[in-house]
């Protein structure tokens, strides 16, 4: 998967695919890097590879970037993308229920994993 796929998922989440972002492509790629170091704190398991080893996660800083994950968490990891948004936006009240709502849906999507 490519983290590019991740970023469009989350930029129509977030209602921000249309120019001028509201977002910018870096400001995205630092959410996807914080969002991924949380999902490998929430499933280790799915960092882990055949060879006993971890895989290694990096700061995404171009969107062309390989992602450590398969297409089956395209949209968990969009999910918590947006999640990282809200909460390092600003911590009203409305980006906290943000926040708030993209866990639960994140949550969702990680139903049968």
């Amino acid at each position: 998967m490519v983290v590019s796929s991740v970023l469009a998922r989350a930029r129509a989440i977030l209602q921000d695919d249309i120019e001028p972002y509201r977002f910018s492509d870096a400001y995205l790629m630092a959410r996807y890097s914080d969002a991924q170091q949380q999902l490998g704190l929430l499933r280790p398991d799915l960092l882990a590879t055949t060879t006993f080893g971890a895989t290694a996660l990096i700061d995404v800083t171009v969107a062309s970037t390989a992602a450590a994950f398969d297409e089956s968490l395209r949209m968990p990891l969009a999910y918590l993308t947006c999640e990282q948004v809200y909460l390092t936006e600003d911590s009203d009240a409305g980006n906290v229920r943000q926040a708030s709502q993209m866990r639960q849906k994140y949550e969702q999507a990680m139903t049968g994993f």
